[in-house]
């Protein structure tokens, strides 16, 4: 017998912010500060250490066993889960999501949303469309990196608009969201693209996709969307909320976390 989540697993997606604002969603809803970077006043709870998790629009979220169970997610422009936390560089989310429609994520720094991806779901080809946000510039750009089983298989850009990928199996599920921001490190000390902002989604264990990146299609189980920094980006050095609104008929947090570094 399948388990409830079998049917849609998604963990989140990588994203880093530096030079990034939000821009439109490939519907035509509006990403601004209006609709994307309002944080929850209404019922907030700290389920994962040092994340206060807030409910947006008609949301309402439970703690429980597996996690924090968010209900009500029936407006991707309305309807999500806000995490808060101090200054971050890098951001992760595993979350558990039953039949998936949309979902629209936005990264703050404070109530500026600086970098913004939209994922929507077409049951009838099982295709999910993938609409990063990268507006630091006049010119910024993406590119594209697929992996399998943590090898890379493709990288091509520059983009500027969506990306497509389809699943092998009618329950395709991303098991993870998360979020990095391009900064120097000890193996790293100098990396071309400081500040550069990065969304990634990796799909559920056991299962892959496919992508279709410069004319060739692409197998894989990750795939990251990575920021052409452009001249003139302003260089945001942290980020502290990533906000998470969708549609779904379940939709359960079983871990998140961020770092400093």
């Amino acid at each position: 017998m399948r388990s409830k989540w079998a049917g849609s697993l998604l963990a989140v997606a990588f994203l880093g912010l530096t030079g990034c604002q939000g821009e439109s969603l490939a519907d035509g809803s509006d990403s601004s500060l209006d609709t994307q970077a309002a944080k929850a006043t209404s019922t907030c709870v700290n389920q994962f250490g040092g994340i206060q998790s807030c409910a947006l629009g008609a949301a309402t979220l439970s703690p429980t066993t597996e996690g924090l169970e968010v209900s009500g997610l029936r407006d991707p422009k309305s309807d999500g889960v806000s995490s808060n936390f101090d200054g971050a560089v890098r951001w992760s989310q595993r979350a558990a999501i039953e039949e998936f429609g949309t979902f629209a994520l936005a990264a703050r720094d404070g109530d500026q949303v600086v970098s913004t991806l939209q994922v929507a779901h077409s049951k009838t080809d099982n295709r999910f469309t993938l609409t990063p946000g990268f507006t630091g510039s006049s010119n910024s750009t993406f590119t594209v990196n697929v992996y399998r089983d943590g090898v890379i298989q493709s990288s091509s850009g520059p983009f500027n608009r969506w990306i497509q990928v389809k699943g092998e199996w009618i329950y395709i599920s991303w098991t993870a969201w998360s979020f990095w921001l391009v900064v120097p490190t000890p193996n790293n000390p100098n990396p071309s693209n400081v500040g550069a902002c990065g969304w990634g989604i990796s799909a559920a264990r056991g299962t892959t996709f496919t992508v279709n990146v410069g004319g060739k299609d692409v197998v894989g189980d990750s795939i990251e969307f990575v920021e052409n920094i452009g001249a003139g980006a302003y260089a945001y050095h942290e980020f502290t909320g990533i906000d998470v609104r969708g549609s779904a008929t379940g939709y359960t947090v079983l871990s998140e976390s961020f770092s400093r570094e």
